[in-house]
């Protein structure tokens, strides 16, 4: 069996061949299933199992998709969708999320003129009331002079 040794740098050394080896050459013989061992320079330690998985890429988890026409349909969607996004930023020009949040805001803006407004024409509505009411009583001071001229004009009569 072939014993690689780990130094602190890093680099590795084949005891048999008395040369450093790269860690290329370390994973071909993984794949092509040579025994060896690799232990630490310092401690003489057996890393081979931590060597091997730095080396060694792990197993993919992500399943491939088939190519379905429903799926290729969804990516030229979002393909076509992020690059019209692209020119109509460089275009300084609205996207569709933009339109949608603009009009959205725009309800909102005209439910609070119509509150707004409302809110005004109850006031108008109680001023108007108000001013009725005051037009309707005759004020205190008219009345005292009507009063005094009707005296006057009696007394004047008689």
């Amino acid at each position: 069996m072939l014993t690689v040794k780990k130094y602190a740098n890093g680099k590795l050394y084949d005891t048999l061949n008395k040369e450093y080896i790269t860690k290329e050459q370390v994973t071909d013989m993984i794949k092509s299933k040579k025994k060896f061992k690799v232990v630490l320079s310092s401690t003489g330690k057996d890393v081979t199992k931590s060597v091997m998985a730095q080396l060694t890429p792990a197993p993919s988890k992500k399943k491939e998709t088939p190519l379905r026409p429903e799926n290729i349909k969804k990516w030229i969607g979002t393909q076509v969708d992020k690059r019209l996004n692209k020119i109509l930023e460089v275009m300084n020009l609205a996207n569709k999320e933009q339109i949608v949040k603009l009009n959205g805001s725009l309800k909102k803006l005209a439910q609070k003129v119509d509150e707004l407004e409302k809110i005004q024409a109850q006031h108008i509505a109680k001023a108007q009331k108000t001013q009725a009411k005051q037009a309707a009583r005759p004020e205190p001071a008219l009345e005292a002079d009507a009063e005094r001229m009707e005296t006057s004009v009696s007394s004047q009569n008689a």
